[in-house]
């Protein structure tokens, strides 16, 4: 688990968590307005800062040295997708609460 800046008990979300959530989620408007899914915009590795119409948020998991996953959603689309993308962009994040399951 990486905790990055998330606090403590928290942890940046995973590959394996996004597709949890896609798992569980019924991916409709109306679902992603309950997870309060915004515009995130981005900071190119230009250093400029843009708005746009998508939410992106970092995963913890890298692909090799200069790009890393994320997860992400374009505003009034019923679909959340994974890609990975250049590190020296910045995005969002989310933490996640870290959980630990029992096994019954």
């Amino acid at each position: 688990a990486v905790q990055g800046i998330c606090p403590e008990g928290w942890r940046l979300p995973t590959r394996n968590d996004w597709k949890m959530l896609l798992d569980v989620v019924d991916v409709t408007p109306e679902a992603l307005a309950d997870l309060r899914i915004v515009p995130t915009g981005e900071r190119r590795d230009d250093g400029v800062v843009r708005s746009d119409m998508y939410a992106r948020f970092w995963l913890a998991n890298e692909n090799g040295n200069v790009s890393a996953y994320e997860g992400y959603n374009s505003v009034g689309t019923d679909y959340l997708q994974e890609q990975t993308y250049q590190k020296n962009y910045g995005y969002a994040v989310r933490c996640v609460k870290d959980v630990d399951f029992l096994d019954n």
